[in-house]
C-alpha cells in the first residue's frame, strides 16, 4: 500500500470518530427543566404510557402453558409460549 492509500483509509476511521465528538461535553449534561404546570403536565404525558405501548395488557393471557396448549388446540389457533423465570402472578 501506498502512503496515500494509508492516509485515506485513516481519515476514513479517524473521521467518523472525531465527528461524534464535535458537539463537545456541554451538549451531553444534564439539561434542566424549569417546571411550572404547563412543564409538569407536558412531561407527565410524555412519561406517562400511551394506549399503543399498554396494547399487551388487552391480550388474555393464561396463568399455565397448559391452560394456553389446551386453549389454542381447541381453537385450532397458534399459541405464543413467553416463558419467565418465577411464579406467573408475581406470588413469590
Amino acid at each position: 500500500m501506498d502512503v496515500i492509500k494509508l492516509k485515506s483509509i485513516a481519515a476514513l476511521l479517524v473521521g467518523p470518530v472525531l465527528l461524534a465528538f464535535a458537539e463537545g461535553p456541554e451538549a451531553n449534561g444534564p439539561k434542566t427543566v424549569n417546571l411550572t404546570d404547563a412543564t409538569y403536565t407536558k412531561l407527565r404525558d410524555l412519561v406517562r404510557p400511551n394506549a399503543t405501548e399498554l396494547a399487551w395488557q388487552k391480550i388474555s393471557w393464561r396463568a399455565s402453558v397448559w391452560d394456553g396448549i389446551v386453549e389454542g388446540q381447541q381453537s385450532d389457533k397458534p399459541i405464543l409460549i413467553w416463558m419467565l423465570n418465577g411464579h406467573p402472578l408475581a406470588c413469590t
